[in-house]
């Protein structure tokens, strides 16, 4: 019975340590695959958003050149100016050139770039008709204005801007572009146009325009987290008003509802269909 316990407890000990020898390997392997292309690997990686203005990638320095001197300094560092081939490797570049993308757009010539970046975005945005049938959801990047460098957080931030009012998105601005896109797309039922204001407590504003009842729905994606919105009155005049950038948002045209069952609940509140479908 001791011989039979002992083997038992030889062959449990062998197993543990297999187990934990291949978990050490398949790490190990992961780290030690070859990468074909490692420049693209590392020009993908910096584009993917988390390290661009907003934190989306829809405001990246896509700039080859800037793009480029980022990944040869980072090899620079560590590497001799040459792309390593293994995962593991590549993956230490792209933490380098992370670090080296951020620090650059605080430079006077990235502030430029992201500022043009934004301008460009603002005026050609990202428009989905796809995601949810009926509605048009354009994406406008970030409010156009002056930047400046952040010590802590996002690299660069909002400093100054003619389209806020106070905390807000200017109204009339987010109405006349409403109607831009209404008339550009006019089957569409619904028009939702959405605009980042990345400064030092970034908000991210949603309007959306109901055609069918004529209304229009404000809310914060960031801020008010979708749990309370403002609904307005059909508007009077309709895209006209909001065409000639008169529409007026507040106590005395609209109301503050608040998501079924949430605190204040009226029953007016109105879903957001594509932020539901893409689960912002």
């Amino acid at each position: 019975m001791e011989n039979t316990w002992a083997m038992l407890e030889r062959v449990s000990w062998a197993l543990v340590v297999c187990c934990g020898f291949a978990v050490s390997c398949d790490g190990q392997s992961k780290r030690d695959e070859p990468v074909e292309d490692g420049a693209a690997a590392v020009r993908t990686a910096l584009l993917d958003g988390k390290n661009c203005y907003g934190g989306t990638p829809v405001l990246c320095i896509e700039d080859e050149t800037f793009v480029d001197a980022c990944i040869e300094a980072a090899l620079e560092t560590r590497w001799k100016g040459t792309m390593p081939k293994t995962r593991g490797e590549v993956d230490s570049v792209i933490a380098s050139a992370r670090g080296k993308y951020r620090a650059s757009m605080q430079s006077p010539h990235g502030l430029e770039l992201v500022e043009r970046v934004v301008e460009e975005r603002y005026a050609n945005p990202v428009i989905d008709t796809e995601t949810v049938a009926g509605v048009v959801s354009v994406d406008l990047g970030a409010l156009p204005g002056e930047l400046r460098t952040n010590r802590r957080g996002a690299p660069v931030v909002l400093a100054k801007t003619e389209l806020l009012d106070g905390f807000d998105w200017r109204a009339d601005e987010a109405g006349r572009q409403l109607a831009k896109y209404a008339d550009a797309y006019p089957d569409a039922e619904e028009v939702r146009v959405e605009v980042r204001s990345p400064s030092a407590a970034g908000r991210h504003f949603v309007y959306r325009y109901l055609r069918g009842s004529n209304r229009v729905v404000h809310e914060e994606l960031e801020v008010g987290r979708g749990d309370s919105q403002y609904v307005s009155e059909p508007i009077p005049g309709g895209l006209d008003t909001m065409r000639a950038g008169k529409l007026e948002l507040g106590k005395s045209n609209g109301k503050t509802c608040y998501a079924s069952g949430g605190e204040g609940s009226t029953g007016c509140h109105i879903s957001d269909r594509y932020r539901a479908a893409k689960d912002l």
